[in-house]
């Protein structure tokens, strides 16, 4: 099976190569090199891990917050595990990312109907709804 168009196959392309040559999961030895490479990690898991890490930072450098810096942290290591198990269990790695959809949204929303405030809380509700939703679509694809 040739890459269309891009050096990565997506997930089911490189499951569907492996099963239509009787490759077990474990081994993939005779699949070439671009069968055998499984796609890269989501940009959308890494960009939500890269955010809320940086914005947990900045929550931290500017007004001390200690529990912004540690929930910034947290679901920025989740959205990033979401994104390195995406190429080997994709439905699992989506449950992940919709686990901290979740928590961002809920803490987001949560300081949204406190404060008022479209920044920072407005902002963490809206990347948490737009990250629930890519990660509940991709789940319900894999999981299909």
């Amino acid at each position: 099976m040739a890459p269309t168009g891009s050096a990565h196959l997506n997930y089911s392309e490189f499951a569907r190569a492996r099963d239509r040559r009787g490759l077990s999961r474990a081994t993939g030895a005779t699949l070439s090199h671009a069968e055998s490479t499984p796609p890269p990690a989501p940009r959308q898991q890494t960009a939500l891990a890269a955010l809320c890490g940086v914005g947990g930072i900045i929550g931290y450098a500017k007004k001390r917050s200690v529990p912004s810096l540690v929930a910034g942290v947290a679901v920025g290591v989740a959205y990033g595990y979401a994104a390195t198990l995406a190429s080997t269990e994709p439905a699992q790695a989506h449950a992940v990312g919709l686990a901290a959809s979740a928590v961002l949204t809920a803490a987001g929303a949560a300081r949204l109907a406190k404060t008022r405030a479209l920044m920072p809380a407005g902002v963490l509700t809206a990347l948490g709804l737009a990250g629930g939703y890519y990660n509940l679509t991709k789940y319900r694809e894999w999981a299909a």
